[in-house]
């Protein structure tokens, strides 16, 4: 009897990119949106987010927290990211939203308490990088989503790509051609 196994088929990678006449300035001024960027109602679409609040406890110029709330089918999921900013000579930029994991319990408590919010994501790692440069006639805008699951969600690997892929177009779709 043969037995095949994935031992990354809890690791889920996606790359997308785009390509827009908007300057990187202006894709910057979508992608930090937070209050108008919702699953419905809002400037800017985001499947399922209820909502996405910057946090200005440890804020810098480079490096902030959010906190969002999504609305899933199985229960509401909430967490802390931290977001950084590394912007290059020529306008451009890299995008970084790191969701929390159990290697922030520290700093997560600290959130927590500082906040009142929770944080119990559904991914066990979410890492999303976004590169955004000028080429001289147009803004190339390049996303990477790399995630981690476990449990329930594992049975599904399919959906959870469909999502990371929703994600995806959706940004790419705020951004405009």
């Amino acid at each position: 009897m043969l037995i095949c196994t994935n031992a990354w088929a809890d690791t889920h990678y996606i790359t997308g990119t785009h390509s827009t006449r908007r300057s990187p300035q202006q894709v910057w001024n979508i992608l930090v949106a937070y209050g108008q960027t919702c699953a419905r109602g809002c400037k800017y679409e985001r499947p399922n987010l209820v909502r996405v609040e910057k946090l200005d406890y440890l804020a810098s110029d480079s490096s902030w927290y959010t906190w969002s709330l999504v609305n899933n089918a199985l229960r509401d999921v909430t967490y802390f990211s931290r977001v950084t900013v590394r912007w290059d000579d020529e306008g451009g930029f890299t995008f970084e939203t790191l969701q929390l994991d159990a290697s922030h319990q520290t700093l997560i408590g600290q959130l927590s308490k500082k906040t009142g919010r929770s944080h119990k994501p559904a991914f066990d790692t979410a890492n999303t990088t976004t590169s955004v440069f000028w080429d001289g006639r147009k803004t190339s805008v390049n996303q990477t989503v790399k995630l981690t699951t476990s449990g329930l969600l594992d049975l599904w690997p399919g959906k959870v790509d469909d999502g990371i892929r929703e994600y995806m177009s959706a940004t790419f779709r705020n951004i405009g051609p």
